[in-house]
């Protein structure tokens, strides 16, 4: 029962909140307020007397003889309390107690009960509940004293337009009361009295040695005092960011310090120092602001012995620049003049007949010259081309002068094209060699004509020949037609055909006197013309009339006259002498041969003649014909007429005739057969007879040749046989 009546009596105490109004006597507390539903309040004695009432009333609900005790229940409650005028107040030690409850009698102890100006405001505070029945196990619980006086209705802020200062700079405070009544300040830096009695404070950085030693993070406040309150009121704090200063710094680059008048100069930072992310820009030249505010500053009017200078102003994150601008040193420009130039316009002929020396057409007085196919090419100085140009159209050329500097000066030079006159050398001609032809005949055009022998020659203007023309061989002729102010040239070519002669040579030739001969004139004739004709005059061979039948025998030597003509109609003549070749001289004597054919005779001995060749023949008509020839030794059997033919190496022949009679043969008769007796001789002659001179020989060969004769005696050892030969002394016949 008592357990079950402790947890409610607990229960009841925690529904419960107390305000208690202490007063300075700290004899009563006037006033238990519940804020709890439904409201009430309840006015009690002396503290004492709430004690007894309390305890008593505890006594009376609470078995004291259980056995087991329980700790004390501290119970706290928060209260509020004023400072006298004196800016002081103490609290009873049970004055946070709300109702703590104990088996026995409880006594309280608060850890701080004596509050001042310094403790306005919210003190946490702890209390002991200590149980009579068991001082060693007391409870304690917190509660929260707020202080209060009338300052709290009072108040002091302290501003400043900049919290964030460099070194040298000052920062104003200016503090603003409110209830304040008649007010006095002191001002005060990390907790030092500083400044005067005074709204407004000055706070200004120093640096060590001075007196304060402002610095970063310094706190600033005031201490407002008043006639209407006891304590203090402390404004805000206000902390300080005092930053070092920093001096920004730049220096810049440019992409040359020498430059041509005209050229592109670009200037940019080089270095900077304590400028910030991203810094502000503005260019000077000559001390005098640009306006140009980018990283870059690119100019082409620079002047001889101008100088850049770049300010730059750090951007916002930079703390303190020092000074709030920096300049940068003067980077100083020498400006070289450009070369003079000026160009003229020139042409050339079409289509690249003529070129043209650029140089002419420029005056400068830059060092070196060059030419260029594009304007990048002369700015850059690239791709120089040769001054000698001959373009096949209208042209732009840029040129570029330049002086030993290396600055230079471009400008243009327009070539225009200038048209070629007309020309027409006409249709290919052909001619005979040897003869000629008036090429102006057939040539024409719109310029003063002339005539070469070569391209070359038409090309240059040299070598000009006449128009009428001769060629040897076929020949290509070159017109040149040329335009006496523009100085332009066409030319055209023609071709001259030469047809060749016919080769033609020829020979003399001869005939036999007494037109014994006649001659083709053809076979004295060696040619490749296709039709040969033979006149009797020079003036019948070259126009083709009196042609005369090929074969010829004149009485006299004679000259004739061939004409050879090729297909094209070219021919040439010669002439062939026809000259007579005498006959031979020729005699002849008559001969004989033995009757039977016994012998024969050489017919060449019975001729006289200075013929180189001697022939026989056994007829006139052979003679004549030089056919059937026959052996000049001949032995005929009956008396014969033999024709010889002497002819000369020439042919010429002549003939004769040649009668061959018949001799008889001497008589003979060997006489009978005789015998001898081996040893004996036997005198052939003895029975020998006939007409002519007889001899006696061993064997018929020897009788027939007449050799290896013999006595007429003979002896022979065995039976012979002798041969008797009768030979006419006269003819030779036997």
């Amino acid at each position: 029962m008592k357990k079950n009546y402790i947890q409610k009596i607990v229960l009841l105490i925690c529904l419960w909140s107390f305000s208690i109004n202490l007063h300075a006597n700290n004899d009563y507390v006037s006033r238990i307020s519940s804020t709890t539903t439904p409201t009430n309040t309840f006015y009690y004695g002396a503290i004492s007397d709430y004690a007894k009432l309390s305890n008593n009333f505890l006594a009376n609900n609470i078995n004291e003889s259980t056995s087991n005790f329980v700790p004390p229940t501290a119970n706290c409650q928060d209260i509020t309390v004023s400072l006298d005028s004196s800016g002081n107040i103490s609290i009873a030690e049970d004055a946070v107690n709300n109702g703590s409850t104990g088996a026995g009698t409880l006594s309280f102890d608060t850890d701080i009960t004596d509050f001042d100006c310094s403790n306005i405001g919210i003190n946490s505070v702890v209390l002991t509940v200590t149980d009579s029945d068991d001082p060693s196990n007391p409870s304690t619980c917190t509660a929260t004293v707020t202080i209060t006086d009338n300052s709290t209705s009072a108040s002091v802020s302290i501003s400043t337009p900049n919290t964030t200062i460099c070194e040298g700079d000052s920062a104003t405070f200016t503090a603003v009361p409110t209830n304040g009544g008649t007010p006095t300040y002191q001002w005060q830096v990390n907790g030092v009295n500083v400044g005067t009695n005074s709204s407004t404070f000055s706070y200004s950085y120093n640096s060590p040695p001075s007196i304060p030693p402002y610095g970063n993070g310094d706190v600033v406040t005031v201490i407002m005092t008043s006639n209407l309150f006891a304590c203090d009121v402390t404004s805000n704090q206000v902390i300080m960011t005092v930053n070092p200063s920093v001096v920004p710094s730049v220096t810049i680059q440019s992409t040359a310090t020498t430059i041509c008048a005209g050229d592109s100069i670009t200037f940019s930072e080089d270095l900077i120092f304590n400028g910030g992310l991203s810094p502000s820009y503005l260019w000077f030249v000559n001390g005098v602001s640009t306006g140009v505010t980018t990283a870059t500053y690119t100019t082409s009017s620079l002047n001889d012995n101008d100088f850049v200078q770049l300010q730059i102003t750090p951007s916002a994150e930079v703390n303190c620049p020092s000074p709030a601008q920096a300049i940068s040193p003067q980077i100083d420009i020498s400006v070289n003049p450009l070369p003079t130039l000026s160009t003229v316009d020139g042409s050339v002929c079409a289509t690249s007949q003529t070129s043209i020396d650029l140089n002419t057409l420029v005056t400068t007085n830059g060092t070196t010259v060059t030419f260029h196919a594009s304007q990048a090419n002369a700015d850059n100085d690239t791709g120089a081309i040769p001054p000698s140009v001959s373009p096949a159209s209208a042209t732009t050329y840029f040129v570029r002068s330049e002086l030993a500097t290396g600055c230079y000066n471009t400008d243009t030079i327009l070539i225009s094209i200038d048209p070629l006159p007309s020309v027409n050398a006409g249709v290919g001609q052909s001619i005979c060699i040897g003869n000629s032809f008036d090429l102006a005949s057939i040539a024409s055009g719109s310029g003063t004509l002339t005539y070469h022998t070569s391209q070359a020659d038409a090309d240059n203007d040299t070598g000009a020949i006449s128009s009428t023309v001769s060629p040897a061989a076929t020949a290509t002729y070159y017109v040149r037609s040329e335009n006496g102010t523009t100085g332009c040239y066409n030319t055209d070519s023609v071709q001259i055909t030469v047809t060749p002669l016919p080769t033609l040579s020829t020979s003399n030739g001869s005939v036999c006197a007494t037109s014994q001969t006649s001659i083709d004139l053809n076979t004295l004739v060696t040619t490749n013309g296709t039709t040969v004709t033979f006149h009797a005059s020079q003036a019948n061979a070259d126009n083709d009339t009196g042609a005369i039948p090929p074969s010829v025998s004149p009485a006299s030597a004679t000259t004739y006259f061939v004409r050879s003509e090729l297909a094209t109609g070219c021919y040439d003549t010669d002439t062939i002498l026809i000259s007579i070749n005498p006959l031979p001289t020729l005699s002849t004597i008559d001969g004989s041969v033995c009757a039977t054919s016994q012998t024969s005779i050489d017919l060449n001995t019975l001729v006289t003649t200075n013929g180189t060749t001697v022939t026989f023949h056994a007829s006139q008509a052979n003679a004549d014909n030089d056919t059937g020839a026959i052996s000049p030794s001949v032995s005929p059997a009956s008396a014969t007429t033999y024709f010889v033919r002497s002819e000369l190496a020439t042919g010429c022949y002549d003939t004769d005739t040649i009668l061959i009679s018949i001799d008889p043969l001497p008589s003979v008769n060997a006489g009978a057969g005789q015998s001898i007796c081996i040893g004996n001789s036997f005198d052939l002659a003895s029975i020998a007879s006939g007409s002519g001179t007889l001899t006696y020989h061993t064997s018929q060969a020897d009788a027939d040749n007449d050799t290896g004769a013999i006595s007429s005696t003979v002896s022979p050892a065995a039976t012979a046989t002798y041969y008797v030969r009768s030979e006419n002394g006269t003819t030779g016949c036997y």
